[in-house]
């Protein structure tokens, strides 16, 4: 996607993506329009699972992680970049990509939601 209006906005029609046993599973990338930047992100990620329950996932680092290799690799981003995420659930999600050597670093603020252990 080139813009983030109007189709950024949009909610998906997990119905309309019944083509596979996965398809309702998928993510939209969305760029900055030539000479448009996306405020202080240069890309907005929106990631939708609703085979495991989960309709729009605000924030999504391993997304987000792989997204970058895919993007870095083919020259579409630079190797250090911010992604949006969770705009349109009100959200203000913002994921620092870097890429150190071969490698692909996530960072960016967290909130706690649940805290607790574990006894396995």
């Amino acid at each position: 996607m080139r813009a983030r209006e109007p189709t950024g906005l949009r909610r998906p029609d997990p119905s309309a993506r019944r083509e596979s046993a996965r398809a309702d599973d998928f993510a939209r990338l969305l760029t900055q329009e030539q000479g448009k930047p996306l405020a202080e992100a240069q890309f907005e990620v929106r990631a939708f699972v609703p085979s495991v329950g989960v309709g729009e996932d605000p924030v999504t680092g391993s997304l987000n992680a792989g997204l970058a290799q895919w993007l870095i690799g083919a020259g579409l981003a630079p190797d250090h970049y911010v992604a949006s995420q969770g705009t349109v659930l009100g959200r203000a999600g913002r994921v620092h990509v870097d890429r150190i050597g071969a490698d692909i670093w996530i960072g960016g603020h967290t909130v706690v939601c649940v805290d607790g252990h574990v006894t396995l």
